[in-house]
């Protein structure tokens, strides 16, 4: 059984700069198997082992693929152990391979999955495989082989949704016996910026967490034991005109709709030292709700 043939697969691995050649292994294995697909890299530099960043990154850009782009997943920590490894497919067209440790919470959580298998049909694996490259020996073959039309049906057997790991960090919480929200450092980008999990929409809102922010108004945060306060604006420039806050950090809405921590023309997360998987916390009682 087949189904249309996907022309783009998406690559986003831990590998660094210095795993190059496990790159180049894993478009060759893609290519041998069908060589007229288009291989995109997304990034090969997720901070190593970090899956609380690979899935913030896969989040921030699958949307802006062609439809039925397949997004291949290799940050895997737990390779050669007894995790699974999985293919999803999305009601709206998009598939992703990868180890089932949590790297797609965000996918689960943004689209209706339509369907989610175990991959365990060696038929379609690279021979033999290795312990701890299943980027290379598992996931390269099995999305080039879904590129040329295979059925996901034909990778391994249905999965049921609830059985598929989420990362619970991912999830910002109230704490109501102490009137404030626990978040984290999700991702940190070049500048220094320093991207929460706190999502908000158009209008600065968090549905989830009842709360809004409001544009100049100042939130007291609680980061690696320090108390800062902070100011929430629209655009980093804009923090200079406050003169009397503009050594102050500043909150804003990033370009994908998180909350994001940062200082003007300087690095947040050099200036406090900060690192992903780092626990802040707010005040609930500073926020307008809704």
């Amino acid at each position: 059984m087949t189904n249309k043939i996907n022309k783009h697969v998406a690559l986003i691995t831990d590998f660094g700069s210095n795993g190059q050649h496990y790159v180049a292994c894993m478009k060759g294995v893609i290519l041998k198997i069908n060589p007229i697909v288009k291989i995109i890299d997304i990034s090969h530099n997720i901070t190593p082992f970090s899956i609380l960043e690979g899935a913030y990154i896969l989040n921030s850009t699958y949307k802006y693929f062609p439809k039925g782009t397949i997004f291949v997943a290799v940050i895997d920590p737990g390779v050669g152990s007894a995790r699974k490894m999985i293919i999803l497919e999305t009601s709206s067209g998009f598939y992703f391979v990868g180890p089932d440790n949590g790297l797609f919470t965000y996918i689960i959580d943004s689209e209706d999955i339509s369907k989610i298998i175990e991959i365990s049909n060696q038929d379609y694996f690279l021979e033999p495989v290795s312990d701890t490259f299943h980027g290379r020996d598992i996931m390269a073959p099995v999305s080039a082989y879904l590129s040329k039309g295979i059925s996901i049906e034909d990778f391994g057997n249905p999965l049921e949704i609830d059985n598929v790991k989420k990362l619970n960090d991912l999830i910002p919480k109230i704490i109501e016996n102490e009137n404030k929200i626990k978040g984290i450092i999700q991702y940190i980008d070049s500048f220094g910026n320093c991207i929460t999990n706190i999502k908000l929409d158009n209008e600065n809102k968090s549905k989830n967490l009842g709360i809004q922010f409001l544009h100049k108004d100042s939130y007291k945060m609680n980061l690696k034991g320090k108390d800062l306060e902070c100011i929430f604006l629209s655009y980093y420039e804009e923090l200079s005109s406050y003169l009397k806050v503009s050594r102050n950090p500043l909150l804003k809405r990033d370009s994908f709709n998180f909350l994001e921590l940062s200082l003007n023309m300087k690095s947040f997360a050099q200036t406090f030292n900060i690192s992903v998987g780092e626990i802040f916390y707010i005040k609930k009682d500073q926020f307008n709700l809704v």
